[in-house]
C-alpha cells in the first residue's frame, strides 16, 4: 500500500495524514458548513418530518389540531380581526415591540399579528391571493399542481387554448383550503389561485382590455381592492419574443402594471420560466442558457413593472428528471419545485407578508387539501356588448399603457445610468435595480422625492451593501452626501444622566467624547455603536391609576423597580393616557395617539473600555460623595439627593433615532354618539394601517354593540405634535396624504432626533464604581431609598442571565440532536424554515461580514461577497503567533436569498461576528476550535491588534446571505475576529485523547482541491449569484453520502 503524498503546505507526517484519512472519512462530506450537505442547515431551522403523524394526518373535517386541539378559522374580516384581537390583548394592533414581543409567543396571538400586519400592507384578510399571468400552453397547470403537490383528484387544471372563447376570456379563482394545526391550531385556511386570460386576444386590443379589466374588477369585487400576495408571471423558457420595449412581453406587462396589482412598496412578483429543459439537457449549455434567459426576463420585469424580482427555472414534463426525495433535479443541480418555494418565501418575508408566507407553506406541504373552485368574472366580448363608463376609461388607460406610456423616472434614470457607465456584469445591474426598488419601498415617485436623502443614509433602508457604483448612481439623480450630528441634537440622550423620578434627562455631561463618522451619514458620540432599526411603532394605551402608568413606563425604561410611586412626579408621555376616573366614557378626555418611525439605535459601549472617559466634573462630585450611607444622616442624605439631582440616578445606555408625530384628539364632541374608548383607538389604528391617515377608515367597537366614530370626525378634532424630519412637512395635512408622510419619513434619514418611549438605562452606581469602588455600595443603598422602595435592577438581571443561560444550554443539547437528522429533502422539512421556528444552522459566515484583503500592494476592507477567488485575505499564523495574508481558494457554498439563523457574538469591545450554528471559530490561547453552537460567553476570541476579547453576549439573529470561503491557510479574519473557514467537524479523539484537531481534519480532507487547483483557472470568479455549491463539494456529496450516517 502507497502512503498518499500530501501537500507541503498541511505540515504533516504521512503517516499522521493516511491515519487522519481515514479516521476521517465520515467528516469528508461535512467539509466546510452543514448547509453543504443539508438544506435544513442552508435554512437553519427544525425539519418537520412528512411521516409525523401530528403534521401529516390533518383532516380539514376533524377541526382537530395536535394532542387534539380544537382548531379555530382566523377571523374573516376587519371587524371579527378588531374584536378577537382585543380579546387577546392586542388593543387592534396598537403595540409596541415589547408587547408584540411578548404576545408573538402565543400561536393565536401570533396569528392575529401576523393578518394585521398583512392589513396594514393592503393584503386581504378572508385568504391569501396568487395572480397567475401567462400566456395559454405556458404551463400554468402543471406548474401550479406540481408546487403544492396536488393529487390527481386534487389536481387543477386551467383554461387552454383548445377550451371556449368564454373559457379562455373569464377570470377564474380555485380555492385550496388547508389547516395548520401544528404552528398556529387554525383551521380553514384559503389560498386563491386566480387564472386570468392570456394577452393577444384574436379578437384585438378592446377585447385584450376587456379580458384584462375583468382581472381588475376581480380583485375590486372579491378582494376589497386588496393586492395579491404573489403575482407568478409564466414565460416559456423558449420564447424569443420576450427583449425590447416592443416585444411581448414588454407589452403584456404594461398592460398588467395598468391593473395597479403590482405592489412595489411591498414588491409581489416571481417570474418563472417554463419548460426549461428545451434550453439544454447538458449541464454546461442549460446553465449558460437559462442564466442569460432569466437576465434578460430579470430586466424586462424591472423595466416594466418597476420591482425587482426573483426568477425561476422550471421543466413541467418532470418524469424524465433525476428525483431526490420529494424534489426533482435540474441540469445544472437546482432543486425543483423547491426553487419556486424558496423564490416566492424570500418575497413575501422581505416585504413582511407573514400571513401570505404562513398560508403558502401550508398550502406546500403534502398534508390533506380542499380544492374547489371560488369567484369567476367573465369578460365582455367586446364585439357585441356595450362597455360601462369605467371599462371605456380603462381601455383608453390599457391602449396607453399598451403604447409605452410615460416611463418611470427612477427606472429610466437607473436605464441611462447602466448605458452611460456601460455595465455589463449582473451583480452591479442587479445592485442598480435593486437600489430602485429600495427608493419604490420608501414612496419615492419622482427625482424630486430624492431631495431628503442621502447617498450615505441610504444605507439605513437598503439591505445590502451600496457599492461605489450604487453611490455613483444615487449623485447622478442628485442625492447628496450629508452627515447628520447626533450630538448636537437638543434631545440627545445616549450616555446622558436620567432623572427617574421627573422621566427626564439631565443636562450634565458624564462622559467625555468626541463624535465619530458612520457610514450612514450620521456622526454620533465615538464611545457609541449605531444599528439600523427601520420599524414603525404605535401607543396608545390607557390606564386606571398613576400606579399602573409609572409601573408600565419603567417597564419602557427596562428598569424593574417595585416603588413608592407617590415620589414620582412625571405626567403621561405621547401615547399613554391616564383615564380621569375608572370609567371608560370619552366624555372631556383628550386622547394620544403617538406614532415612532425608527430609524436606527444608538448602544454604549462596555463601560470598562478604555475608550469611557469620564468627565472632571463628574469624577470630582463622585469624590465628594460619602463612603456610607445613613438613612438617619440627613447630610449625608442631603449629599446624595443633589448628587442624584444633577447627574441622574440612571445613566441611558441604549436609545432610538428616528422621528414622531402625536395624535391629540379632543373626544368631548363625541359624547352623543358613543362611550367605548376602545371604539376611538379601533378607529384609530384602522386609518393608520397603511402608514398615513386614511379619513374614510373605520371599524366598529369591540363590544360589537358602540357606534363608531369616523376617522374624519377624529381628524377634524385632533391636533398634531411633530419631532423629527424636514420642517416643511410638519403640518395636519402631512398625516392624510401617503405621499407626503412617506417623504417625511424619508426627510428622517437627514434630520432625525432622538427617541424617549423605549430606553435602556442602567443604575448610576455603576459608574461611580469606576471612579471609586469604595462608594458603589454607599449609591446603590441610596438609590434604593430615593427610590422609595425595592431596587430590583441588579437581581433582575442576575435572574434574566440565569434563564438565558439555561435556555442556552437547552437549544444546545437539542442543537446536538438536530445535527444528526437528514437532509430535507422533503416539502415538510423546507417550510420549517422560517424565522419562527428553532433549529440549528449551517456552517457559514454572515455574507456581509467584511475581511482585510491584498490588492495592489494595498491593504484594503471588503465584504465577503465582494471578493473573488484568488484574493490574498488577512487569516493567521496560530505557531508563529502573527497575520499572514492567505489566497482564497474557492466558494464551498453561498446563498444570498435564503434566510437563515445566526449566532452572533459579541465580544466586549462591541465588536462582532455572525456565524451559522456549525460553523468553526478558533477558541482561547491555545486557539481550539470548537462549532459556534458550543461557544459560550465569557469564552476568548481572538481579534487583530487587539488581542484576547471576552464573548460578552451571544444572541439568535435570522438574516439572509451567507458564504463560506475557503483559503489555503483554512483560517480567516472576519471582522478582524480570527475564525476558522470549515465546519460540521470534531476533533478525532482515542481514548479521550485528541489525535486530530477539527482544523486539521478540514485541512486534510481540503488537500485534494489544493492538488487540483494548481491546475485550475478560478482565480477572478467572483461569488456567484442566489445559491451555489462548489463542484468539489458536490463530488463529495455524491461519493461519500452512503458513508454518512447522521
Amino acid at each position: 500500500m502507497r502512503y498518499i503524498k500530501m501537500p507541503k503546505f498541511l505540515g504533516l507526517g504521512k503517516k499522521r495524514a493516511l491515519l487522519g484519512l481515514g479516521l476521517g472519512l465520515k467528516y469528508s462530506v461535512m467539509l466546510f458548513s452543514a448547509s453543504v450537505l443539508t438544506d435544513q442547515d442552508i435554512h437553519g431551522h427544525k425539519s418537520c418530518p412528512r411521516s409525523n403523524p401530528a403534521y401529516n394526518t390533518q383532516v380539514l373535517s376533524s377541526g382537530l389540531g395536535a394532542m387534539g386541539k380544537t382548531l379555530k378559522p382566523p377571523p374573516r374580516s376587519l371587524e371579527e380581526l378588531v374584536k378577537e384581537g382585543h380579546d387577546h390583548g392586542l388593543k387592534n394592533g396598537a403595540l409596541d415591540k415589547a408587547s408584540r414581543d411578548k404576545l408573538i409567543k402565543e400561536k393565536r396571538s401570533q396569528l392575529l399579528l401576523n393578518i394585521w400586519d398583512a392589513h396594514r400592507m393592503g393584503r386581504s384578510i378572508e385568504k391569501a391571493s396568487i395572480l397567475l399571468v401567462g400566456s395559454s400552453g405556458v404551463g400554468k397547470s402543471s406548474t401550479i399542481n406540481h408546487l403544492f403537490g396536488l393529487s390527481e383528484e386534487e389536481s387543477i387544471t386551467f383554461a387552454k387554448t383548445s377550451d371556449s372563447k368564454s373559457e379562455t376570456r373569464t377570470t377564474t379563482e380555485y380555492v385550496i383550503e388547508v389547516d395548520s394545526p401544528v404552528r398556529f391550531e387554525a383551521s380553514g385556511l384559503k389560498l386563491g389561485l386566480v387564472d386570468t386570460p392570456g394577452f393577444n386576444d384574436t379578437d384585438g386590443t378592446k377585447q385584450d382590455a376587456c379580458n384584462f379589466y375583468s382581472i381588475r374588477e376581480f380583485y375590486d369585487k372579491h378582494m376589497k381592492g386588496c393586492k395579491p400576495n404573489l403575482v407568478l408571471i409564466l414565460i416559456q423558457a423558449t420564447d424569443t419574443r420576450i427583449q425590447g420595449e416592443n416585444s411581448n412581453l414588454a407589452k403584456s406587462l404594461r398592460c398588467l402594471k395598468s391593473l395597479k396589482l403590482i405592489d412595489t412598496k411591498y414588491p409581489n412578483v416571481v417570474a418563472v420560466l417554463t419548460w426549461s429543459t428545451a434550453l439544454g439537457e447538458k449541464q454546461a449549455k442549460y446553465t449558460k442558457n437559462i442564466t442569460r434567459k432569466k437576465e434578460i426576463v430579470k430586466e424586462t420585469v424591472f423595466e416594466f413593472l418597476n420591482v425587482h424580482a426573483p426568477v425561476v427555472a422550471l421543466e413541467n414534463e418532470i418524469e424524465d428528471l433525476e428525483e431526490d426525495g420529494e424534489f426533482t433535479i435540474l441540469p445544472d443541480g437546482t432543486r425543483q419545485v423547491k426553487n419556486l418555494y424558496s423564490a416566492c418565501e424570500q418575497v413575501m418575508k422581505k416585504s413582511g407578508d407573514l400571513y401570505g408566507h404562513l398560508i403558502f407553506n401550508e398550502a406546500f406541504n403534502l398534508g390533506k387539501k380542499k380544492v374547489s373552485q371560488g369567484k369567476r368574472i367573465q369578460a365582455k366580448n367586446a364585439k357585441v356588448s356595450k362597455l360601462s363608463k369605467e371599462e371605456n376609461e380603462f381601455f383608453e388607460f390599457f391602449t396607453q399603457a399598451l403604447a409605452g406610456g410615460t416611463p418611470d423616472p427612477l427606472v429610466h434614470e437607473a436605464k441611462e445610468f447602466i448605458e452611460k457607465e456601460n455595465l455589463k456584469d449582473n451583480k452591479n445591474i442587479t445592485e442598480i435595480q435593486s437600489l430602485v426598488g429600495s427608493l419604490k419601498k420608501m414612496g419615492v415617485n419622482d427625482l424630486n422625492d430624492l431631495n431628503y436623502i442621502s447617498s450615505k443614509g441610504m444605507k439605513l433602508k437598503h439591505h445590502d451593501e451600496i457599492s461605489g457604483n450604487g453611490e455613483k448612481f444615487l449623485n447622478s439623480m442628485g442625492v447628496k452626501d450629508t452627515t447628520y450630528h447626533v450630538g448636537q441634537d437638543s434631545a440627545a440622550v445616549i450616555a446622558q444622566g436620567y432623572n427617574i423620578l421627573n422621566d427626564s434627562i439631565v443636562p450634565s455631561q458624564i462622559f467625555s467624547y468626541q463624535e465619530s463618522d458612520t457610514k450612514y451619514g450620521i456622526a454620533i458620540p465615538a464611545l457609541a455603536q449605531l444599528k439600523p432599526v427601520n420599524e414603525t411603532q404605535t401607543f396608545m394605551f390607557s390606564y386606571d391609576t398613576k400606579e399602573k402608568l409609572i409601573q408600565d413606563r419603567l417597564a419602557h425604561l427596562n428598569v424593574s423597580l417595585n416603588v413608592d410611586v407617590s415620589k414620582f412626579n412625571f405626567s403621561a408621555k405621547a401615547g399613554f393616557n391616564l383615564n380621569s376616573s375608572t370609567s371608560t366614557d370619552a366624555h372631556s378626555k383628550e386622547l394620544s395617539f403617538y406614532l415612532e418611525e425608527r430609524m436606527f439605535e444608538l448602544s454604549m459601549g462596555n463601560f470598562m473600555s478604555n475608550d469611557i472617559v469620564l468627565t472632571e466634573d463628574f469624577k470630582n462630585a463622585v469624590k465628594n460623595l460619602p463612603k456610607v450611607f445613613n438613612v438617619e444622616d440627613a447630610g449625608v442624605r442631603s449629599k446624595f439627593e443633589q448628587f442624584f439631582d444633577r447627574w441622574g440616578h440612571f445613566v441611558v445606555t441604549k436609545a432610538i433615532g428616528g422621528g414622531s408625530v402625536e395624535l391629540r384628539v379632543n373626544t368631548s364632541s363625541f359624547s352623543s354618539q358613543f362611550k367605548d374608548i376602545n371604539s376611538i383607538k379601533g378607529s384609530l389604528i384602522a386609518s393608520f394601517n397603511s402608514g398615513f391617515f386614511n379619513t374614510d377608515a373605520s371599524v366598529d367597537g369591540s363590544d360589537g354593540n358602540s357606534q363608531t366614530v369616523t376617522s374624519k370626525q377624529i381628524f377634524d378634532s385632533s391636533t398634531v405634535k411633530w419631532s423629527g424630519g424636514a420642517r416643511e412637512f410638519h403640518k395636519k395635512r402631512t398625516i392624510g396624504d401617503e405621499h407626503m408622510m412617506d417623504t417625511w419619513r424619508n426627510s428622517l434619514i437627514t434630520s432625525p432626533t432622538m427617541l424617549t418611549t423605549d430606553m435602556y438605562l442602567e443604575p448610576i452606581s455603576t459608574l461611580i464604581q469606576l471612579v471609586d469602588e469604595t462608594k458603589c455600595d454607599a449609591a446603590y443603598e441610596s438609590l434604593k431609598d430615593f427610590l422609595g422602595g425595592k431596587f430590583d435592577v441588579v437581581a433582575k438581571r442576575q435572574a434574566d442571565a440565569k434563564e438565558a443561560e439555561r435556555k442556552r444550554k437547552e437549544a444546545e443539547a437539542e442543537a446536538e440532536r438536530k445535527r444528526k437528522e437528514e437532509e430535507p429533502n422533503t416539502r415538510a422539512k423546507t417550510t420549517q424554515s422560517t424565522p419562527s421556528n428553532k433549529g440549528k444552522g449551517g456552517g457559514c459566515i454572515h455574507l456581509d461580514s467584511t475581511t482585510q484583503v491584498l490588492r495592489d500592494g494595498a491593504e484594503i476592507t471588503l465584504q465577503l461577497k465582494e471578493l473573488v477567488v484568488g484574493d490574498v485575505v488577512l487569516g493567521y499564523d496560530t505557531k508563529k503567533k502573527t497575520p499572514v495574508y492567505t489566497k482564497l481558494i474557492m466558494w464551498a457554498h453561498t446563498d444570498k436569498i435564503t434566510p437563515t439563523k445566526f449566532l452572533h457574538l459579541e465580544l466586549e469591545d462591541g465588536s462582532g461576528i455572525k456565524l451559522t450554528m456549525e460553523h468553526l471559530i478558533m477558541v482561547g490561547e491555545s486557539y481550539c476550535t470548537k462549532m459556534a453552537q458550543y461557544v459560550e460567553e465569557g469564552d476568548l476570541l481572538f481579534k487583530k491588534n487587539v488581542g484576547f476579547l471576552k464573548v460578552s453576549k451571544i444572541s439568535e439573529v435570522v438574516e439572509t446571505g451567507f458564504c463560506c470561503p475557503i483559503t489555503e491557510s483554512g483560517n480567516i479574519m472576519v471582522n478582524g475576529i480570527l475564525t476558522s473557514c470549515y465546519a460540521n467537524l470534531s476533533d478525532i479523539c482515542i481514548f479521550g485523547k485528541t489525535l486530530i484537531s477539527a482544523q486539521t481534519v478540514g485541512r486534510i480532507v481540503s488537500a485534494p482541491f489544493m492538488a487540483y487547483r494548481k491546475i485550475s483557472k478560478d482565480d477572478g470568479k467572483a461569488m456567484v449569484s442566489d445559491t451555489h455549491y462548489h463542484p468539489y463539494v458536490m463530488f463529495l456529496r455524491t461519493v461519500f453520502r452512503p458513508l454518512i450516517s447522521y
